[in-house]
């Protein structure tokens, strides 16, 4: 009876179970038709850009990858491995280590997602940026990931651009060294047994300061590129030149004992003597210091080398002004066409009305140098302003900026700072009306005073003024003229009379009756 009622409940549930199956299959149809349709859809979604589309099935090793991934390098379809592509020839040899850690981390749970770029070769044997991103899709009962799809994107101008962005960082925008933030980047990288041993060269270059306030900026920046140039020229490609700040300079030499250090600095000592094209000499003070060990912190080696450098810089320094004050003075006189006699004939006579004055030595002393130097700010001025028989307004304010010019550079310079006041004042006038600070009367410097009358004499007898050269009695003259608003009074009768004095005894005698 039991078994007559279980035939009819199956017999009753057999078009149930019929339609829950033909159900079932029209849902696998369905879902297969869908996941093609999403899968052609994808393929047309990459299509036009430079995506490829991957599916690896870890346990067999094989990897499916859509036309995408062979036209984005280029290549034809078919022909890139079914395999990983670190098991390739396509990818850089130095991207292997790390596409490799990537992929191993994300797999065992260490790291969230999977994401590495690398390089990869194109049809043109170009290296090619790429950027892998994958995601795990199905594991097994353990766990264990069994299949990870993902997508390749080519990133190459990207990157590109990145980099150049970091070259940027790393650059100094003035002569085209590295900048002191890749010298810290270097030093950590090479901070390795294979570098050793490992010397720093520290470098001060001399006279930028006083470049940039003589000369301009202008002339300062060429001189940082001439120093670089020198610097490029005597050191090997693989070592670091940096502009370490301002006018100093550092250089990593990898693999390099410091005898050999020393016969770079020797080099590039000589290379500067060979320059002639710049304004300031070249000249640079440097030092050394060698890391032999790695229990040598790199640190200290660089504070070493420092310290070396400002050893020497302080050793050279009085040749180091001496050559850049022989510079600006060569600079000064070819500024004027007989610019050595002007100066000579300017202190002659300078000196001459100081002995009249009873001026001490120390005095005499510096009223020679500032003869020869009290101009010194038209190295700055431009010849046509210089030069010039009249001025228009805006070029006589260019002109007059030569005293404060003048004023900056004595300041910066130990063997012309006692004349930087009367540099500043050789142009003010006795009734206050001069400049640059319009003092008048015995508030001018005295040996400023003096300047004054001997350069205004010596421009009006030679060919300085628009009424061309003037005798020595006319230029006397026109001198007296100006007693009393632009010259000390006292100061011209007394150069009078020393002026007349010396055409009295240079006048022939007459012969005897």
């Amino acid at each position: 009876m039991l078994s007559v009622q279980l035939k009819d409940v199956l017999i009753w549930l057999w078009p149930v179970w019929a339609c829950i199956t033909g159900y079932l299959l029209w849902r696998v149809a369905r879902l297969k038709r869908d996941m093609k349709a999403s899968n052609h859809h994808l393929e047309l979604a990459l299509a036009g850009t430079k995506v490829g589309f991957w599916d690896w099935s870890v346990d067999s090793d094989r990897v499916i990858r859509n036309r995408g991934y062979a036209k984005l390098l280029g290549l034809a379809e078919g022909t890139v491995t079914d395999h990983l592509i670190i098991e390739s020839q396509l990818i850089h040899p130095e991207d292997i280590p790390r596409l490799k850690t990537g992929l191993e981390e994300y797999l065992a749970g260490t790291r969230d997602s999977y994401e590495v770029a690398y390089r990869l070769m194109d049809s043109s044997g170009q290296w090619r940026w790429v950027l892998d991103r994958g995601v795990i899709v199905e594991r097994d009962s353990n766990n264990r990931p069994l299949r990870i799809i993902g997508i390749t994107v080519d990133i190459h101008d990207q990157k590109v651009t990145e980099f150049r962005l970091q070259e940027l960082s790393y650059t100094d925008p003035v002569t085209g060294l590295y900048n002191r933030t890749y010298f810290n980047k270097a030093v950590q990288e090479l901070d390795r047994a294979d570098a050793l041993p490992l010397s720093i060269i520290m470098g001060d270059l001399n006279g930028l300061k006083l470049t940039n306030d003589t000369f301009g900026h202008a002339a300062g920046d060429d001189l940082l590129i001439a120093m670089a140039d020198v610097l490029r020229a005597n050191c090997r490609k693989t070592d670091i030149i940096t502009r370490w700040g301002g006018d100093e300079f550092a250089i990593i030499l990898p693999n390099t004992g410091e005898q050999e250090a020393l016969a770079v600095c020797d080099r590039i000592r000589a290379a500067c003597e060979g320059i002639h094209d710049q304004p300031i000499r070249l000249s640079i003070a440097l030092g050394v210091a060698t890391r032999r060990t790695l229990a040598e912190p790199l640190r200290e080696i660089v504070r070493s080398a420092e310290a070396w450098m400002y050893q020497h810089k302080l050793a050279e320094s009085d040749d180091a002004m001496n050559t850049l004050v022989a510079s600006i003075k060569e600079v000064l006189d070819a500024k004027y066409e007989d610019g050595l006699e002007r100066g000579a004939r300017q202190e002659k006579l300078a000196l001459r009305l100081g002995r009249a004055l009873g001026l001490r030595s120390r005095e005499l002393e510096e009223l020679a140098l500032l003869a020869r130097m009290h101009d010194v700010g038209h190295v700055m001025t431009p010849e046509e302003v210089l030069q010039a028989d009249t001025r228009s307004f805006e070029d006589e304010q260019i002109f007059r900026q030569h005293v404060e010019s003048g004023y900056r550079v004595a300041r910066a310079i130990p063997q012309l700072r006692p004349i930087a006041e009367t540099i500043l004042a050789h142009h003010e006038h006795w009734d206050g009306s001069g400049y640059p600070r319009g003092l008048a009367g015995t508030d001018i410097p005295l040996n400023a005073r003096i300047i004054a009358i001997v350069d205004a004499f010596d421009n009006l007898v030679q060919e300085f003024t628009e009424l061309g050269p003037l005798s020595r009695a006319e230029a006397l003259k026109e001198i007296a003229r100006h007693a009393g608003t632009k010259f000390d009074p006292r100061l011209v009768a007394v150069f009078t009379e020393l002026m007349e004095e010396n055409a009295h005894q240079k006048r022939p005698q007459s012969p005897a009756v």
